[in-house]
């Protein structure tokens, strides 16, 4: 006989006294009794096999068994989660987005456009015989990443110069190879600023598409200590930007651009040790030359030579500046970066460009404006000498791999990291990279012909995007 509570189907008699063991699949019609197992109904999951809190498996209940009609909450639908307004702001600013861990073998990544075959469901597992099974007292694995690395995804870490701060340390550091290396939280912040709508430069930034990807935990050759090891965590998103009207050439556009980061995490702790930063040499070009404006020569200027600023007046004195008009002529010579790479760590306007949006409100940087190889308070010497440092010597091939595998499925044109989606305040129809877009832009897009004569002369069209035109570059 069955025990109380449990209808056994036709031609079967459960030995008395036992339940049936969590996670097992019945035939439909029988009903397990309460405390009958910890796996929710439907999941379908290994007996004995728990969840640990806060995590998720993704595809697990498509094309499973399904609560039975008689049972509580069948013909409950299922609640939508929550979506955020601001999915982040870009680089600077990126918002991860919560991301449920499926293992070791398969980790996030975006969704795919419209019409994209969907992942195949996953079959219900049964209990097959002769399959080892683990002792009832010991637990089975959790699913995780080397390492404990799946805290990165679950920490709520974002680059926004806002958000970022519980994740940093003054130990903590930042590199971009064309303008250097960023030391302490502070430092940190206020240079993922600079890209910001807070910059005195930027009107509109947001980051609208982010790719975390899990490469691997071990050491880093970069850092002082080879021996020490890390969660490296490779992060690529596009963002949206518009540039100011008053200091740039490009005030009218909006641009979309790539941005590739490889944080450096320390599981234990939960802060990033040190991120590694990379950006395109087309999108530089870009960024910087639009920057090259009278105005913006005149802006740095007048930071330099700002009065109620003990730093800013040792360093017009030391730079030898007086006037005004003068200033500007001095720093319009300045080239704009240096080399095929366009770095602009050495004595070039894009490090002024910079080290002025800082300056405004830290006078630590205005020796870095300044003409003259002068010593900050900490002793630095910035905008003088450039390193030199390769791109490449910060990320491993594999990581430029999921690089240009993220740049195709934005809808970059090969080998580039830029492109114009707009043009005063209109946003063109991208076409089939519509999907691509966020909510706030796609309702902006202009899906008739009037964004496209304003391509006309300043730029091509390709593929339904506004592209610029080779010689901005």
């Amino acid at each position: 006989d069955a025990p109380p509570g449990v209808d056994a189907p036709p031609g079967v008699d459960a030995p008395p006294g036992v339940d049936l063991p969590p996670g097992v699949d019945v035939p439909p019609g029988v009903d397990v009794p309460p405390g009958g197992g910890g796996v929710p109904p439907g999941l379908g999951l290994p007996p004995g096999f728990e969840l640990p809190p806060g995590f998720d498996l993704p595809g697990i209940g498509d094309g499973l068994p399904r609560l039975d009609a008689d049972e509580p909450g069948a013909d409950e639908p299922v609640a939508d989660e929550p979506v955020a307004d601001e999915p982040g702001v870009g680089l600077p600013g990126i918002g991860l987005p919560d991301i449920s861990l499926p293992g070791l073998d398969d980790l996030p990544g975006l969704p795919g456009p419209p019409g994209a075959d969907a992942p195949d469901a996953v079959d219900p597992v049964v209990d097959e015989p002769d399959v080892d099974e683990p002792d009832a007292g010991e637990p089975a694995p959790a699913p995780g990443l080397p390492g404990g690395c799946e805290n990165f995804f679950t920490s709520g870490f974002d680059i926004g110069p806002e958000k970022m701060e519980p994740f940093l340390t003054e130990k903590s550091y930042m590199t971009l190879a064309q303008s250097g290396t960023y030391l302490g939280k502070d430092a940190i912040i206020e240079y993922v600023g600079f890209a910001t709508k807070g910059s005195p430069f930027v009107d509109v930034e947001k980051a609208v598409q982010v790719m975390p990807s899990f490469t691997k935990y071990g050491p880093d050759p970069t850092f002082e200590d080879p021996t020490v090891d890390f969660c490296q965590i490779v992060v690529a998103l596009a963002s949206y930007t518009r540039l100011s009207n008053e200091l740039s050439t490009a005030g009218d556009l909006t641009l979309e651009r790539g941005t590739l980061l490889k944080v450096f995490w320390d599981p234990e702790t939960q802060i990033a040790d040190h991120i590694h930063v990379y950006y395109q040499e087309d999108f530089l070009a870009w960024f910087f030359k639009a920057l090259d404006t009278t105005n913006t020569a005149a802006m740095i200027c007048n930071t330099m030579m700002q009065q109620d600023k003990a730093q800013c007046i040792r360093t017009a004195q030391e730079s030898q500046v007086t006037d005004i008009n003068e200033c500007i002529d001095r720093f319009l010579a300045l080239p704009l970066a240096d080399g095929e790479r366009l770095y602009v760590d050495g004595n070039t306007k894009g490090c002024r460009f910079i080290h002025a949006s800082f300056a405004d409100t830290n006078e630590l940087h205005c020796p870095h404006v300044g003409f003259a190889k002068i010593k900050d308070l900490n002793g630095f010497t910035k905008c003088q000498d450039s390193k030199g440092l390769a791109p490449e010597s910060l990320f491993l091939p594999e990581d430029f791999l999921l690089w240009d595998g993220f740049k195709a499925l934005m809808g970059f044109q090969a080998g580039t990291s830029v492109h114009v989606i707009g043009i005063n305040g209109d946003i063109c129809d991208r076409g089939e990279y519509l999907w691509t877009m966020d909510e706030e832009f796609k309702a902006e897009a202009d899906k008739d012909e009037d964004c496209r004569p304003l391509c006309e002369g300043r730029f091509m069209e390709q593929a339904g995007v506004c592209l610029p035109a080779t010689n901005l570059f």
